[in-house]
């Protein structure tokens, strides 16, 4: 699954999710593991190579043809303190 944001510029930004779990499972997704997409950007985009703040949108792209469904029952931004 990929999970895209739109950041202040208009650049769209990945974050890929292995679909290989079954039942609930939390996935962290850091900005610093977030890449610009290569495959398209929006005619409008600032296409800078920066993911610049604050975030705009996002959205979920499903990646394989299968059946089945997902369900995302929490979406939030947390700040965490950096590991040492």
């Amino acid at each position: 699954v990929a999970f895209d944001i739109k950041d202040a510029g208009a650049e769209m930004w990945r974050f890929m999710i292995d679909d290989n779990f079954t039942g609930w499972r939390e996935v962290m997704m850091p900005f610093s593991q977030f890449f610009a997409r290569s495959d398209w950007q929006p005619h409008n985009a600032d296409k800078n190579g920066v993911l610049n703040f604050p975030v705009m949108s996002f959205q979920f792209e499903p990646r394989r043809p299968d059946s089945g469904e997902y369900i995302f029952d929490q979406v939030s931004v947390t700040r965490t303190k950096k590991k040492q």
